[in-house]
């Protein structure tokens, strides 16, 4: 099922996506993912289960396409390689270091409120970003965010882009 949302979510993000931040859809994907696992946690049930992986599958794709996207606009060519083999290496050692760490705080929590935890805790990642990239965006001086709080950017667009995250995925395009 994780799949089957991975591929829906590649063709959501390729006509939703066009024109919204890659930072923004990654907050976006991490909040989805962190909501999914909170809500497995609160429902625990296969329907649910079954339901939410289908988010799960959507979630990470927006997360790792925008990520690699963002890795490849913002890195320069001469480094390309050497960025991405870190990147891939902290994710490879943060998965190592979650699996390792995850079984023993189940044992000592249960895997509901770990469960609970986890969503909770992939949900305030993604707000403080949202709040950082808010902050970072308006306070730099080369920022293409106007007064108007309107990317300058998405001027020449029929529906300009609000500058920050938050913004943004509240006015999820119909």
């Amino acid at each position: 099922m994780v799949g089957i949302g991975a591929i829906a979510g590649a063709q959501a993000l390729g006509r939703f996506g066009q024109g919204r931040s890659q930072v923004n859809m990654i907050l976006f994907g991490l909040f989805g993912l962190g909501a999914g696992v909170f809500l497995l946690a609160v429902f625990g049930h296969w329907l649910a289960a079954l339901v939410l992986t289908l988010g799960f599958g959507g979630g990470a794709t927006c997360v790792l396409v925008s990520s690699q996207t963002l890795l490849q606009q913002e890195t320069r060519p001469e480094m390309m390689g050497r960025v991405s083999s870190t990147s891939a290496s902290i994710m490879t050692a943060t998965q190592l270091a979650a699996f390792g760490g995850a079984g023993s705080i189940a044992g000592w929590i249960g895997i509901r409120n770990l469960f609970l935890a986890g969503g909770a805790l992939l949900m305030l990642i993604a707000l403080a970003g949202c709040g950082y990239w808010r902050l970072n965006q308006r306070s730099r001086p080369d920022s293409a965010c106007g007064q108007d709080g309107v990317h300058d950017a998405s001027r020449v667009m029929k529906r300009p882009l609000p500058c920050d995250p938050l913004s943004a995925l509240l006015e999820w395009p119909s």
